[in-house]
C-alpha cells in the first residue's frame, strides 16, 4: 500500500520534536510563521536593519510583507479578484522573535511595499515607500510613510503624479541615493488594455525623503513588459551622484546596456555588454539581465550577480543546466573574473526566477534557490547564500533545506555584522495554498545567528530524495567532505564513502528509510533522512 505523504511527514516531524525538542523550539527565532491563506499570493519582502546610535548593536529588524489577488491577463499581482489585504511592516528582536507590526493601508484595498530606509533627516524614524489601489481599482497610487521604532505611524503621504502615469505600476525597483532622495523604476501601464507582448515606457522618479516629486522622466528605450523588465538600478559609487540603470530591452536583442544617468535622469553614457561568453567547453547563455544584481565599483569596473544557462558548442541546450555566477568587468569592459555559484557540472540545478544581490563595497551576497527540475512547486527545495569578495571570488555558500517546504526568497540584505538576511515565503508541499514568511540571519562566516538551528544549515546540497539509484550531492566551495555514512533505521552500517562525494550508489539497497551521516573536513558532521525507492 502506497504511504500518504502527508501523514509520514508529520510522523517524521514528531518523531523529530521528541528528540530535538530544543532545537525545533528555537527554530521560530528566524522562521516565524505568518500565514498567507490566498492560493499563490503575489509575496514581496524588503527588509531593513536599526542599529544603535553607536553602530554598535542591532536593535531590531523590519521586514515587510505584501500580498493580494490576481488579475486575470497581468502577469502581475493585483487585487482587483481574490482577497485584497493591505501591507504590514514587521518588527523582529535581534534574534527573530515577533514584536509587533504596522499595518499600511486598509482591509478591502490591496497596498504593497516597495522598500524599507531609515530617514535621513530625522533621526529614529524609518520610512516606508508603497503603492496602493484607488478606490475603483483603476490605478496604483505611490505613497510614503514614516514611522517610529515602536512601529507608531506618524504620517503617510501619497505621491501625486501627473495625470498621464495614473495607471498601474507594474514592478517598482528602489533605492535611497548617497543625498537621502528615493530613486524608483516602474513601468505604468493601462490595465483595460494591458497585451502581455506589446511595447511600454520605463518610468524614473526622484522623491524627496517627505515625498515631494523633485524629478520624473521616461526612459529613453522602450521594452516588452516581463517580470523584472525594470533592471537592477544603483547608484555610482564615484562620488558623481550619477544613476545606473542595468537592463535589457528584448525589443531588438539580448545585449545588456548599462545606462548611466544624472540626477535629472538624463542619460551621460552607455555601454553594452555581450550576452553570451565562450567557456573551454560550452557556451554560458544570459537569457534574463534584468534579474540579476548589479552594482559599479569605486573604479569603475562592475560587478553583477544573476543566472545563465549552458549550451554546447552547437547551441543545444542542456537539459537542467542553468548556473548562478558573480562575473567582474573592468571599466574597459573586458571581462576579468567569471564565478559559479556552485562547480561548473551537469549537476541539476535551477536558480530562483530571481537573483538578488546585496553588499558594502567589499562583500557581497547573492540568493536563489534549487529544485529538481523546472516548474516544480510541490517538492522540497533548498534555499543557496553565497558570499563573494569585490571581485567576484566566492567566500562561502551556504545551503538551507527544510524537509517538506519549498522556500521561494524574495530577498537579502547586507547586515553591519557583514553578514546578511534572507527573506521571503515559504508553504508545505505539496500544498502550496498557504504561504508563510520565513526570515533567515547568516553571520559573516556564513553561521546561523542561532546555534541550535545551525543543524538545518548544510554546506551541501542532495538529490533526489527519495532516490533510485544514486544520490547526487554538492557541497560548498569552501568546505571538503571527509565521509558519507548510510544507516539503516536499526542502526547498522550499511554503505561508506569515503571519496567520490559527487555521488552516493544506493541501487543496491533495498526499498526504505536510512540515515545519512555526513562528516567534513572540519571535523563538523550532519545527519540527514534519505528515502530509497
Amino acid at each position: 500500500m502506497k504511504k500518504n505523504p502527508i501523514s509520514h511527514i508529520m510522523l517524521c516531524l514528531g518523531i523529530l520534536l521528541f528528540v530535538f525538542p530544543k532545537a525545533f523550539a528555537q527554530q521560530p527565532d528566524f522562521m516565524f510563521t505568518q500565514s498567507f491563506p490566498w492560493e499563490r499570493p503575489y509575496y514581496g519582502s524588503y527588509s531593513l536593519e536599526v542599529v544603535s546610535e553607536d553602530g554598535g548593536t542591532t536593535e531590531c529588524f523590519f521586514v515587510a510583507e505584501c500580498y493580494s489577488g490576481q488579475v486575470e491577463g497581468l502577469p502581475f499581482y493585483v487585487s482587483t479578484q481574490g482577497l485584497p489585504s493591505p501591507a504590514k511592516v514587521i518588527k523582529l528582536s535581534p534574534t527573530g522573535e515577533f514584536i509587533g507590526e504596522l499595518t499600511l493601508g486598509q482591509e478591502g484595498v490591496a497596498s504593497s511595499i516597495d522598500g524599507l530606509y531609515c530617514d535621513p533627516n530625522h533621526e529614529g524614524f524609518y520610512l516606508a515607500l508603497g503603492r496602493i489601489e484607488d478606490e475603483e481599482h483603476a490605478y496604483q497610487k505611490l505613497f510614503l510613510a514614516q514611522f517610529d521604532k515602536q512601529l507608531n505611524l506618524y504620517w503617510i503621504r501619497e505621491i501625486d503624479l501627473q495625470d498621464d502615469y495614473k495607471r498601474y505600476l507594474l514592478d517598482v525597483r528602489s533605492l535611497m541615493d548617497s543625498q537621502g532622495d528615493l530613486v524608483l523604476c516602474t513601468m505604468p501601464v493601462d490595465i483595460d488594455s494591458y497585451e502581455s507582448n506589446a511595447i511600454y515606457q520605463r518610468l524614473f522618479i526622484r522623491l524627496s525623503a517627505s515625498g515631494d516629486v523633485l524629478a520624473i522622466s521616461e526612459f529613453p528605450e522602450q521594452t516588452k513588459y516581463f517580470e523584472g523588465s525594470q533592471g537592477h538600478l544603483f547608484e555610482y559609487q564615484d562620488g558623481s551622484g550619477d544613476y545606473g540603470q542595468f537592463s535589457q530591452t528584448v525589443v531588438n536583442n539580448l545585449e545588456a546596456t548599462l545606462w548611466r544617468m544624472n540626477r535629472n535622469f538624463e542619460v551621460v553614457s552607455q555601454r553594452s555588454f555581450p550576452n553570451r561568453i565562450e567557456t573551454l567547453h560550452d557556451i554560458l547563455e544570459f537569457t534574463d539581465f534584468n534579474e540579476s544584481g548589479a552594482v559599479c565599483l569605486h573604479d569603475g569596473s562592475l560587478l553583477i550577480g544573476g543566472f545563465a544557462g549552458f549550451m554546447d558548442k552547437d547551441n543545444i541546450p542542456f537539459f537542467h543546466s542553468q548556473v548562478s555566477f558573480m562575473m567582474k568587468y573592468n571599466d574597459n569592459d573586458s571581462l576579468v573574473q567569471l564565478s559559479y555559484i556552485r562547480p561548473e557540472n551537469n549537476m541539476i540545478k535551477y536558480p530562483a526566477y530571481r537573483n538578488f544581490m546585496d553588499g558594502n563595497g567589499d562583500a557581497f551576497f547573492i540568493c536563489d534557490w534549487q529544485v529538481p527540475s523546472p516548474g516544480y512547486l510541490d517538492v522540497p527545495n533548498t534555499i543557496v547564500v553565497t558570499k563573494t569578495d569585490n571581485n567576484a571570488n566566492i567566500l562561502w555558500q551556504r545551503c538551507f533545506r527544510e524537509d517538506g517546504l519549498f522556500f521561494t526568497p524574495m530577498s537579502i540584505m547586507v547586515t553591519s555584522d557583514e553578514g546578511c538576511l534572507v527573506s521571503g515565503a515559504y508553504w508545505d508541499v505539496p500544498d502550496y495554498t498557504t504561504e508563510k514568511v520565513f526570515v533567515l540571519k547568516f553571520f559573516a562566516d556564513g553561521s546561523l545567528s542561532v546555534p541550535e538551528a545551525e543543524k538545518f544549515v548544510r554546506p551541501y546540497a542532495f538529490y533526489p530524495n527519495p532516490a533510485k539509484d544514486h544520490l547526487h550531492m554538492q557541497f560548498s566551495l569552501d568546505v571538503q567532505p571527509k565521509q558519507i555514512e548510510l544507516y539503516d533505521l536499526e542502526g547498522r552500517l550499511v554503505r561508506m564513502q569515503s571519496d567520490g562525494f559527487e555521488s552516493v550508489d544506493v541501487s543496491q539497497l533495498p526499498a526504505g528509510t536510512y540515515m545519512m551521516h555526513v562528516t567534513l573536513g572540519n571535523g563538523k558532521s550532519y545527519s540527514d533522512k534519505v528515502v530509497k525507492e
